[in-house]
């Protein structure tokens, strides 16, 4: 009896079965044992009968366990890393970043000739970092989530600098800042606006955050208002549910528990199952500036072709328009990457070598590396720590934010 053989039920069973036994086998190590492997065997049965007689899996052990601690802080550090090494190439393409780096991005790299940065040393951040930080800087001084806490944030962040921000975030916060309630700060008669990465890119600590407060979890009415704080519609609203789910998700899984994408992938499509902004007329759901109207969740379910298929690069440029600075191509084409290989460094360089919005990109990426797989993910790739210009600044605001919410 083969897996292709059974019913989606049966397929279904079967992985979750698989994950409990990973989960368990992970809780119950010990140290004193060396094979590095357990192998089960498990009986297949169904409602039409014996399947099978047994199916044998082996499934890796996991030789440390890594802390909540370490993935908070892996997944804080991770936003800064991915942005860092994406800043010097933001909006251009593939072919323009291995002409003027034909080595590829593997260290932070200085910004020379760009519109936005030039000046700026190698492995500085953008506003991916600085608003991932008021969002933190939010959390831990109401030592809770507070509409009113977190615009003040964004409103100090904004007088430190804009260089490289999104239009749409800088006049939303500019009108917080003059007064505007955060309810109203993020309408604007531009129907191009509010479809950018703006929310997305930031919305990490609110994943940590959820690891402590699992009474509001999934948290979709607030992260709807959160959006609309700064992106005014339900693209981004969307956006900014799908990417704290997921990172939640890697925050929640060790590494070796981590058995097949497909979880992930469900997780996308089980955030457009929420109808809470369906009919709500605050929120414009408009992409026919766009992409022809192509709609949203579409786009998103198309990881999962990406990933049963084993897309190219070229593909995956070719599906989701090359990585633009809007939601509806930069999540599904950096969820495309994360998926092909959720462990490993190649990953993060790739994503910021394919071109686009590469800061936001690759900072996305990196938050869900550091996520899964730990602060220790990062100590194995010591220049991209040591090179990091905010290093120590991210790794103190993300040990307070533990301190804070007792995440250890």
């Amino acid at each position: 009896m083969f897996f292709n053989d059974m019913t989606s039920e049966e397929k279904k069973s079967m992985c979750t079965y698989l994950l409990e036994q990973q989960r368990l086998l992970n809780e119950t190590f010990d140290p004193n044992d060396k094979r590095p492997f357990k192998r089960l065997k498990i009986p297949l049965r169904s409602n039409r009968g014996s399947v099978g007689s047994q199916f044998n899996i082996i499934l890796p052990r996991t030789h440390t366990m890594i802390s909540r601690r370490s993935k908070v802080i892996g997944m804080f550090i991770g936003v800064a890393i991915g942005d860092a090494l994406g800043m010097p190439v933001e909006t251009w393409n593939r072919e323009t970043i291995y002409k003027k780096y034909p080595e590829g991005l593997k260290e932070y790299k200085t910004p020379d000739g760009h519109k936005w940065f030039t000046g700026q040393p190698a492995g500085s951040v953008t506003d991916d970092t600085q608003l991932t930080i008021a969002v933190a800087k939010g959390l831990i001084q109401a030592k809770t989530f507070d509409f009113a806490e977190q615009a003040k944030q964004h409103v100090a962040a904004l007088k430190e600098t804009t260089a490289g921000w999104g239009h749409t975030t800088i006049e939303s916060i500019r009108r917080l800042a003059n007064g505007v309630s955060w309810l109203e700060s993020g309408k604007t008669s531009d129907a191009r606006r509010g479809t950018g990465n703006g929310v997305p890119m930031r919305v990490a600590p609110l994943a940590a955050w959820l690891l402590v407060s699992p009474h509001m979890f999934p948290f979709n009415e607030e992260l709807v208002k959160f959006s609309a704080m700064t992106h005014y519609s339900k693209m981004s609203a969307f956006a900014g549910i799908i990417h704290t789910r997921l990172l939640f998700s890697a925050l929640m899984t060790q590494p070796a528990a981590w058995v097949s994408d497909f979880d992930f992938i469900d997780g996308i499509e089980d955030c457009f199952k929420w109808e809470g902004t369906k009919d709500d007329p605050r929120f414009r759901y408009d992409v026919s500036h766009l992409n022809d109207g192509d709609d949203f969740k579409a786009r998103m379910l198309k990881v999962r072709n990406s990933f049963i298929e084993k897309w190219s690069d070229e593909r995956i440029e070719q599906e989701f328009g090359g990585g633009s600075c809007y939601v509806y191509d930069s999540l599904p084409f950096s969820y495309a990457y994360f998926v092909r290989n959720p462990k490993s460094i190649k990953t993060l360089y790739e994503v910021a070598e394919a071109g686009g919005d590469t800061d936001s990109n690759a900072s996305m990426v990196g938050a869900l590396l550091g996520a899964l797989n730990g602060f220790e993910f990062w100590e194995k790739h010591p220049h991209l720590l040591l090179e990091l210009n905010c290093f120590d600044e991210i790794e103190v605001l993300a040990n307070q934010f533990c301190d804070t919410f007792g995440i250890e």
